[in-house]
């Protein structure tokens, strides 16, 4: 029978485990699900299938109920009916993703892609249930304005998809770059959504810009995908921290000069 100070140190060991595992939980479920920009495998991105290949600066703005926007932003490229977004990942809460090396890349026709991480050297598929069935142009009302430069001849489109379910936009279309879409904007939502290009290059672009690097390991998910990375940083961060002052080089200091 153990003794009482044998089964406080059992217990002690056993919390400790407990905590671990639980710390790790957490920093794993703090990576879990990074999600693709709603405009990426939704029906605007139909908007951008017959532009040629292009890329460009984008910022999406959700108007929300609280007067507080929604923004999401980053790099956009396009061609043959491919998107590449390199997400701009500039807030604290989000430092595990920019970390990460995160992009998207996406099928419009196909209604699939897959997200990829340059911190892994690794890549995961993905998919959507949205398809579209038909496209009804207008020229709408509003007036023509210039955006990022570029005078823009304004048109209403309204995507019909195969769940039945229709939405609908006010487009402001580039008169001298192709007819690019420059301006997006939701009808009809309680929060719509306004996409908005800057920096716009047309031209062609190499199609292995859209397929997994050569190299990358393939995961069967996102989710998967990220766990694996939340792990490997843990380890290295106990790496790091196992390192006693009997480990450090001769006279390396054990904290820095002043007390900084």
């Amino acid at each position: 029978m153990l003794g009482s100070n044998a089964m406080a140190a059992a217990f002690i060991v056993v919390l400790a485990s407990g905590c671990a595992q639980s710390q790790h939980a957490a920093r794993i479920g703090n990576w879990l699900s990074p999600q693709p920009p709603s405009f990426l495998t939704g029906p605007i991105a139909v908007l951008l299938t017959n532009t040629g290949g292009f890329s460009a600066h984008v910022v999406m703005t959700t108007e929300r109920s609280a007067k507080v926007p929604g923004i999401v932003s980053g790099e956009l490229l396009g061609w043959e009916g491919k998107l590449l977004f390199a997400p701009k990942y500039d807030k604290a809460t989000e430092k595990n993703y920019r970390a990460a090396g995160l992009s998207f890349v996406w099928d419009i026709t196909g209604s699939s892609g897959f997200i990829l991480s340059e911190a892994l050297q690794a890549f995961a598929p993905m998919s959507s249930d949205f398809r579209a069935t038909n496209i009804v142009v207008e020229h709408g009302n509003l007036a023509s304005e210039k955006v990022d430069g570029h005078l823009c001849a304004p048109g209403r489109v309204t995507l019909f998809s195969s769940d039945g379910s229709t939405a609908m936009f006010d487009v402001w279309r580039a008169t001298d770059a192709k007819s690019f879409p420059l301006r997006i904007r939701e009808v009809g939502r309680p929060e719509p959504r306004t996409l908005e290009f800057s920096s716009l290059r047309l031209g062609a672009l190499r199609a292995e810009l859209f397929r997994p690097p050569e190299g990358f390991t393939r995961y069967e998910s996102a989710e998967g995908m990220m766990a694996e990375l939340a792990t490997r940083q843990a380890n290295l961060k106990r790496r790091d921290s196992s390192v006693t002052l009997e480990d450090q080089p001769p006279g390396m200091p054990s904290r820095p000069p002043g007390g900084h």
